[in-house]
């Protein structure tokens, strides 16, 4: 019996525990409120799964509460008198998915980890995931599944649930192994054939037979090739010996031939010539006085050029020195011109401080006739057309005086504005000349200022020129005394070419006579070897002639060889394929014999697989029937129909009601009445294939049910059920099946447009 479940953070449940008592438990609410969140809980908790995700129409992410990391399922339950309780944990971080699992026997913990603890619920239930499924939980809308689906699938889910469809499994696969094997014999048997078989029996015994043969023959071959190889080392050592000799013999001879040319050469050259050591000294030391009289000559042909080049590079400086001193006696004549045009400083500066003064008045005359102007235009506008008196001495004033008056002020206004006009205007132009002035002024002192520099250039004019002229003839003396120092070294350069190859010629006449007397003795060696040397010609001949015999033989021999091997390679490929292919015969011919007899086997196995299934849905349907029969007078409180079984064919499952005859229940049954029937066929199945476990689970059974098909199950579930069923848990939204007489009864609540968690009230 189970006995609680919590459920934390799992699906819409933030922190639910429910307590469940023996008899029918009842959990009432609306769409949405967490009813299937809370059996599908209670299915995880026991296997580790529920429908939804086997189907993967979910994922085991979904069921944790949005936004928390984690969801606890916690389920306890009574099995034979003891006490167990599971705890199971999603983890979720980030894309990872984590679970962990325990049960526990009162305190201790009898086995931990998601598979195994499964594994260990199915044992102590004596019932799978699998058989859960199939004979506990009815999924939402499902009581009445049976009865409305079309005859195939009918024939399909029964077997299911039924496990009958392992033999329909078993058997296509048997069918399909037995097609196989079936090939695979007819295959093995292609390949085995007598006659060919023992053909290749007999051409392998003559192979074989001929490959000894080739085998004894190598063996001879191999033996002679040796005996020849060891008579053709002397021939060889004799050939070699004697071409050595014929070599050193012939270099011997070359050697002295060439000595005698030489000497010969040397005797022709030397001939009519004594050159002597003394001869080569005197050279020798006339070469030394010859060299340090050049060595002085270089000495002051350097000296000179230094000289030269250093008056030469005073009369550049000079030249520029005398250039730029024309240049500046030019620019003090335009100079002096330029500052004779200005005047004298004196009188620009008294031209100066007379415009200024011009300037001065000019402005401060402006300025007078400006408020002369402000003061007539006062007055003038102090004399209104309705005054009568003067405003300066307070006397009578006629019309004809005052207008008088106002017409003598306008006409100075306007003789005032004019002179005012005349000095604006010459203002601007006295402030021009005045600029001019100042610059005139600032550029003559600037002439003024580059004079004594310009005038101290120019008296050095005379002075350069005659420098000029010094530095020339000094330079002119120095070229002519470096010409005459070259001329004399050019002279003593050839005297020294002259005497250095009359001292070569010399040394190379001692060199050769030295070389005379070592190729008298070089010719007179080469003779000595010459005739040391012991050599046949003849000798040699025969030899060579003896080592090739023995070396075609050799060759002769080799290919033989060759060839013997060449023909045992292929004999020995010949007769492995051939005992290939009669082992492959031979296996061949095994393979068909045992396949022959697994075909039988199959044949045999796939029909008892047919009668075993049809024996095993026949005792189904009737132990099925048999407790159906037993839970309907129970479930069904009339006595019109008196029996209820289930049939089977080989199309199709169905039910029958007995009236008097057997009628098929689709056609006769009410609603309430197919109510009935469905509600029993799950007790039954219940009863019949778990028999130890005694739970059933119905969600949303009332499914389109009319309302008295709701009453008569309601009365069922609350007084009938608990009689065959220990334990029930029906989940519905449809408040007429509350009763008080329910074992627990509890009503799932939310608020669904905030997105709140399930809130449980015990009812």
């Amino acid at each position: 019996m189970i006995t609680s479940l919590s459920l934390k953070n799992w699906r819409t449940h933030k922190d639910t525990t429910l307590e469940f008592g023996r008899g029918t438990n009842l959990i009432l609410g609306i769409m949405g409120s967490g009813k299937s969140g809370a059996l599908n809980g209670l299915s995880y908790a026991l296997f580790g799964s529920f429908p939804a995700l086997k189907r993967r129409e979910t994922s085991a992410g979904d069921v944790i509460m949005h936004g928390e990391e984690e969801a606890h399922i916690g389920l306890g339950f009574e099995q034979d008198g003891k006490k167990y309780r599971l705890h199971r944990i999603l983890r979720k971080k980030g894309n990872k998915l984590s679970a962990a699992a325990k049960l526990y026997e009162g305190e201790n913990v009898l086995e931990t980890g998601q598979v195994r603890v499964t594994e260990a619920v199915s044992s102590l239930l004596g019932m799978d995931y699998d058989l859960f499924t199939r004979a506990v939980y009815s999924e939402q809308n499902n009581i009445d599944y049976f009865l409305t689906i079309d005859p195939g699938r009918r024939k399909k889910e029964m077997d299911r649930l039924l496990g009958l469809d392992r033999f329909e499994i078993a058997r296509a696969n048997s069918v399909y192994i037995l097609n196989r094997v079936s090939s695979e014999a007819a295959s093995a048997s292609s390949i085995y054939n007598p006659e060919e078989h023992e053909s290749c029996k007999k051409e392998h015994a003559e192979k074989t037979e001929k490959l000894s043969s080739l085998l004894e023959e190598k063996k001879k071959t191999e033996k002679a090739l040796s005996e020849l190889r060891g008579k053709i080392a002397p021939f060889q050592k004799s050939v070699s010996r004697l071409e050595k000799a014929r070599k050193e013999r012939e270099a011997a001879k070359s050697l002295m031939e060439r000595s005698r040319a030489r000497l010969e050469q040397l005797s022709s050259e030397l001939e009519g010539k004594s050159p002597s050591r003394e001869s080569l000294s005197a050279h020798r030391e006339k070469l030394n006085a010859l060299s340090k009289r050049r060595e002085k000559l270089d000495s002051e042909i350097r000296t000179l050029e230094e000289e030269a080049s250093a008056l030469a590079s005073q009369l550049g400086r000079v030249s520029a020195l005398l250039e730029s001193a024309k240049a500046s006696s030019d620019s003090l004549s335009s100079l002096k011109k330029e500052i004779a045009k200005f005047g004298s400083p004196e009188e620009l500066r008294a031209s100066a401080e007379k415009k200024e003064q011009q300037l001065v008045s000019s402005s401060s005359k402006s300025e007078s006739t400006a408020n002369e102007i402000v003061d007539l235009e006062e007055s003038a506008a102090a004399l209104q057309p309705e005054q009568s008196e003067c405003p300066l001495c307070g006397s009578g004033l006629p019309p004809e005086k005052k207008q008088q008056v106002l017409l003598d002020k306008k006409r100075k206004i306007e003789t005032k504005k004019q002179a005012l006009s005349e000095l604006k205007k010459s203002i601007p132009r006295v402030k021009q000349e005045l600029s001019t002035l100042h610059k005139s002024l600032r550029r003559l002192e600037q002439l003024q200022g580059k004079l004594p520099e310009l005038s101290s250039r120019a008296d050095a004019l005379p002075e350069l020129e005659n420098k000029k002229i010094l530095l020339k003839k000094r330079l002119s003396e120095s070229n002519s005394r470096k010409k005459t120092l070259h001329e004399d070294r050019e002279r003593l350069g050839q005297e020294h070419s002259r005497t250095l190859l009359e001292y070569r010629e010399g040394e190379s006449l001692l060199r050769k006579q030295e070389s005379l007397k070592a190729r008298e003795k070089e010719c007179r060696d080469a003779e000595a070897t010459l005739q040391s040397i012991k050599f046949s010609e003849t000798e040699l001949e025969s030899a060579r002639k003896s080592l090739e015999e023995s070396r075609i033989k050799e060759e002769r021999t080799s290919s033989r060889l060759e060839m013997l091997n060449r023909e045992r390679a292929a004999s020995e490929e010949m007769v492995s394929l051939l005992q290939e292919r009669i082992k492959k015969m031979e296996n061949a011919r095994e393979q068909a014999v045992h396949l022959k007899g697994l075909e039988q086997d199959l044949v045999i196995y796939k029909n008892s697989l047919l009668d075993l299934q049809s024996e095993l849905r026949s005792e189904l349907t009737e132990t099925i029937s048999s407790a159906m029969n037993e839970i309907w007078p129970v479930i069904y409180p009339y006595a019109d129909y008196g029996q209820i079984r289930l049939s089977a064919t080989e199309k199709d499952y169905f039910f029958e009601v007995y009236d008097g005859e057997w009628r098929r229940l689709e056609k006769v049954a009410s609603g309430g009445e197919r109510a009935c029937l469905s509600l029993t066929l799950r007790i039954a199945l219940s009863t019949v294939l778990t028999p130890g476990v005694g739970w059933m689970m119905l969600d949303e059974p009332t499914h389109n049910l009319d309302r008295d098909a709701v009453h008569a199950l309601s009365e069922a579930l609350e007084n009938k059920v608990p009689q065959i069923i220990p334990q029930s848990f029906v989940i519905t939204h449809e408040e007429d099946l509350i009763s008080s007489g329910f074992a627990r009864s509890y009503k799932f609540s939310r608020d669904k447009e905030s997105l709140g968690p399930t809130r449980v009230e015990a009812i």
